[in-house]
């Protein structure tokens, strides 16, 4: 049985991971009452989960970013941009770190 499901991320941490069951998908990223929260299709029947992890990073902030021609030592993924919100005063740019 799918069902859709609401997580929050929490302000102040760059990485978080977010246990999820295998195969959720994640709809959209947006501020709720002042808390970044996201929105996945789950299966929640499904006794096998995942962990997904996030980052949040501001504009201007220097980070390490893998791409087919920039290879990164800090993390073995990539980063894969799911959303850019506004939220007290701040512009965020949330990635997800891909394996």
């Amino acid at each position: 049985m799918n069902i859709i499901y609401k997580y929050k991320l929490l302000k102040g941490f760059e990485v978080q991971e977010i246990k999820l069951p295998l195969g959720s998908e994640i709809l959209d990223f947006q501020v709720q009452r002042d808390d970044i929260v996201f929105w996945a299709i789950i299966n929640k029947e499904n006794p096998y989960s995942e962990i997904r992890k996030f980052r949040i990073l501001m504009t201007g902030q220097d980070f390490e970013y893998k791409t087919s021609i920039m290879p990164s030592v800090r993390f073995h993924g990539k980063l894969e941009h799911r959303k850019t919100l506004q939220i007290d005063g701040l512009t965020l740019h949330i990635f997800e770190e891909l394996s």
